[in-house]
């Protein structure tokens, strides 16, 4: 059925408590046949992505994180599902982000690397842009998502990259296969990982 569910809260939500964290969304949507699933950067991409949604005939999850909407100069217009968006190139890596607190993580890091470490905004996580990845051959990817490491969206990548018979080295940063303390989002996101040391490292 053409139903679009927008799906807030996700990823870390800081005090709703263990239980109640929205990182198993990426995962049980793309299980799914014939599931659509989204993540937007920012609001403005957020319209976007719900005005296209509208137009399919097909079930679309769209899904974001609670707290202020922080905008992201885009290079390119969200217009197709299985589309992703290149901020920043890279020579050596390129770090494949899922969600608005990521990409900016990855912006904030990659800026100091000259050139050599790029950023993508993977605004479809399920489809996937194939082209794009394999434009990447030979590169380090590292994914950064705000979900379980299993089923989500480093999985997908690796799954695929397998599959096609893609050479890169793929680093997955995401949710262990445990629940997430109760705490702050930015204590949160520093626990499992997700700060500009852990990256640049």
């Amino acid at each position: 059925a053409p139903i679009v569910f927008l799906i807030d809260r996700a990823g870390f939500v800081g005090s709703d408590g263990r239980t109640h964290q929205g990182l198993f969304d990426l995962s049980y949507l793309s299980l799914m046949p014939n599931m659509t699933v989204l993540a937007p950067k920012d609001a403005s991409e957020l319209s976007l992505m719900i005005e296209h949604a509208l137009t399919l005939n097909a079930p679309v999850a769209i899904r974001y994180p609670n707290g202020k909407n922080e905008p992201i100069a885009s290079l390119t217009s969200f217009s197709r599902v299985g589309e992703w968006e290149i901020l920043l190139e890279g020579s050596k890596v390129m770090m494949l982000a899922v969600g608005p607190r990521l990409n900016r993580l990855a912006l904030k890091v990659a800026k100091q690397f000259n050139g050599e470490v790029g950023v993508i905004n993977a605004r479809s996580v399920k489809p996937l842009d194939v082209d794009i990845l394999k434009g990447c051959f030979g590169k380090t990817l590292i994914t950064l998502e705000e979900n379980s490491l299993k089923g989500g969206f480093g999985e997908s990548v690796l799954s695929y990259l397998s599959s096609a018979n893609i050479t890169a080295d793929v680093i997955t940063l995401a949710v262990k296969d445990e629940f997430v303390l109760h705490a702050t989002v930015d204590e949160q996101l520093e626990v499992n990982g997700f700060t500009e040391e852990n990256l640049k490292n």
